[in-house]
């Protein structure tokens, strides 16, 4: 046994501060997101304990099986390196897609046929069929990089963490005010100001988690309900998973956008986990979500995952590789105990939320400081689209849980009031839409015009066959969005064809040609 076999052979599994911190935020984030489709559906009358028991084990099986592969590649590149700061890749729960699957395909289901097999069967296809989608691009991951512009890639990734995922969780900081400012107050001051907040300098997490916890039982704003422990399998196949496999093309204008965003979350979760030195291979990264995610669905869990790209955030914590090793296990033993509601109680959302912020921050630092100036303006329009889905997913749930259906009549008062119609075609397909109109932006500002046209000429194609712009995919859905975009591409192009020679090839300094930005 060399010196190096000896070195590295422990550090897979020992648990330093760093990976204490990265083990408490990442279960209690994992569990709690985990809770998110069944609490949404519980609002419209399926119950709790039937999505518990039911839709969500199965994610246990993919989070292990995940958790064993990025051990294995972490050790292998410290080996590799020689190095012991190291950090796992970070992989959990796709919050948006989880929120997009139980809200635009699960809860429709329920709402036509009354029946929780066929929910619970509608959930777990989309699950595999974003696996799919993730194993058929794996091969051409290199040429989807050099495809979409970067800047796009991290204003996708970042309209879904900072935008989209901040104000869906973050705002439940003050589901409880006590908790909330306590949870807030504490990460400020170990996390974001990293004042040491004892002579032992114990972790912050940790702290926030213990006093919270206390405060929370004595004041009675948590409840742990203990439900004893019973064995649950985490697989268990949901009926008519098979039949359902085919019904869900009908959804795919849900399925595939976030099945793209998926993937450039993936690829992102690549590149920033290189920008601090880990350099993994983005090929198996996407080969291995797949896998994953098929797993989980044909397991019953409608849970979809994701790589998440914010290893930097995790490196600064101090997180190594045994946080990732340890968290899968206890996951997996947690849900085969039946223990999954107790633990979720254990983590408030006043504490997840005080979490969400940070890694909220982190993200939307990461992408402004690796987004080039002159591409701002592209990565500020791109993060307010998530706000369209956001009015259109509350206004959704609300109808829902007052049984009241989107009638042509109930369309028409919303729309005057609220102006629905244009929030329902930026909201379906909003990913693709923040990647469209992204791309668009950056290939204009690099002046290349043809290929902001062919951009613009894809969203007239996704439009038509629902991907963006519609609520469902098929043949012509969305003709309007379709003629409108055909519109936008022939602009771009006179527009080139109206621009001297010399300027084609030059780049935009956007704030030598709007002074007024540069005062604002």
């Amino acid at each position: 046994m060399t010196d190096s076999d000896t070195m590295f052979k422990p550090y897979w599994f020992r648990v330093n501060r760093g990976d204490l911190d990265a083990m408490i935020s990442h279960f209690g984030v994992n569990i709690t997101d985990m809770a998110i489709p069944a609490l949404l559906l519980a609002g419209v009358g399926i119950p709790l304990d039937f999505s518990v028991g039911h839709m969500l084990p199965g994610f246990s099986l993919g989070f292990l099986l995940a958790g064993l592969w990025v051990t294995w590649s972490a050790r292998r590149l410290a080996k590799k390196t020689g190095r012991l700061n190291v950090t796992s890749q970070v992989f959990g729960i796709n919050v948006p897609s989880a929120t997009a699957f139980s809200i635009s395909i699960m809860l429709p289901v329920y709402q036509l046929t009354h029946n929780l097999s066929a929910c619970w069967a509608s959930g777990a296809a989309a699950v595999f069929w974003m696996g799919i989608f993730k194993l058929v691009s794996a091969p051409f991951a290199k040429y989807i990089r050099r495809l979409i512009p970067r800047p796009a890639v991290m204003t996708v990734f970042a309209a879904a963490m900072y935008s989209y995922l901040s104000m869906t969780i973050v705002v439940r900081l003050f589901s409880s005010p006590l908790l909330g400012v306590i949870s807030l107050a504490i990460v400020l001051c170990g996390v974001f100001a990293k004042i040491p907040l004892t002579r032992w300098k114990l972790s912050p997490f940790l702290i926030a988690w213990v006093i919270v916890l206390a405060v929370g039982l004595i004041s009675g704003d948590i409840d742990i309900q203990w439900t004893g422990v019973h064995l649950t399998s985490p697989w268990n196949m949901a009926p008519h998973f098979g039949a359902y496999l085919v019904k869900d093309v009908s959804y795919f204008s849900i399925i595939v956008p976030m099945s793209v965003y998926a993937i450039l979350q993936d690829l992102a979760s690549v590149e920033a986990a290189k920008r601090v030195g880990d350099e993994y291979s983005v090929v198996n990264t996407l080969f291995m979500d797949g896998v994953c995610s098929l797993i989980i669905g044909v397991s019953g869990g409608i849970i979809p995952t994701v790589m998440y790209a914010v290893h930097p955030s995790y490196k600064n914590l101090g997180a190594r590789i045994s946080y990732h090793f340890w968290v899968p296990i206890v996951m997996l033993l947690v849900v085969m105990a039946g223990l999954s509601m107790p633990a979720i109680d254990l983590f408030p959302w006043s504490l997840r939320a005080a979490v969400i912020a940070y890694v909220s921050i982190g993200v939307g630092r990461a992408a402004i400081t690796n987004i080039e100036h002159r591409y701002l303006n592209a990565f500020l329009l791109g993060i307010i689209i998530p706000g369209a889905y956001l009015i259109q997913s509350t206004i959704q749930e609300s109808l829902a849980a007052l049984k009241i259906q989107l009638t042509p009549q109930v369309i028409e008062v919303l729309d005057k009031a609220i102006y629905w119609e244009p929030i329902s075609g930026m909201a379906n397909g909003f990913l693709m839409l923040v990647l469209i109109i992204t791309a668009m932006s950056v290939s204009l500002i690099d002046r290349k015009f043809i290929v902001a046209a062919l951009w613009s000429l894809f969203g007239a194609l996704s439009a038509w066959l629902g991907l963006i712009n519609a609520p469902r995919f098929g043949w012509g859905e969305a003709p309007s969005y379709a003629i409108a975009w055909l519109a936008g591409t022939v602009v771009i192009l006179l527009v080139w064809l109206g621009v001297p020679s010399a300027l084609r090839s030059s780049h935009a300094d956007t704030e030598a040609e709007h002074p007024i930005s540069r005062e604002l």
